[in-house]
Parts: structure tokens; C-alpha cells; sequence
């Protein structure tokens, strides 16, 4: 039993390792493209504050201009 037990948990600790192997290319897919994308993207929180530009949302005038009235 205690040999069925370790490779059951073996298994389950290589799951959890292909499981979040595949989470972080993802996530580094999303961030590249959110920091390739030739468009302004932005996020904003339940209270209405901007958490979250892309970098060509930055240089954007309109979205720059948003962001520093949220500081003031």
C-alpha cells in the first residue's frame, strides 16, 4: 500500500508541475502580447481607478492625460 501511495503522489506532484508549467506560458502569452499590441489597453477597478496600462496605452495622449486626472 505505502508503494501504490508514493507513486500516487509522485503522479500527482508531476500533474501539478505540467499544470503550472502550462499557467506560466500562458500568462507570459498574454503579457506579450498586452505589450505588443499597437492599441492603448487599460484596466480599471471596481472604484473606477486605472490599475493598469500597456505600453502604448501610456504614450497615448488621451489615455496619459485619463491617468494623470486619477493622480491628481
Amino acid at each position: 500500500m505505502k508503494d501504490q501511495s508514493k507513486t500516487k503522489q509522485a503522479r500527482s506532484e508531476s500533474e501539478r508541475k505540467k499544470v503550472e508549467q502550462a499557467l506560466k506560458e500562458s500568462e507570459e502569452s498574454g503579457w506579450t502580447i498586452l505589450n505588443n499590441i499597437q492599441e492603448g489597453y487599460y484596466e480599471v477597478d471596481l472604484a473606477g481607478n486605472y490599475s493598469f496600462f500597456n505600453p502604448f496605452g501610456v504614450n497615448s495622449p488621451k489615455l496619459a492625460s485619463a491617468f494623470g486626472k486619477m493622480l491628481a
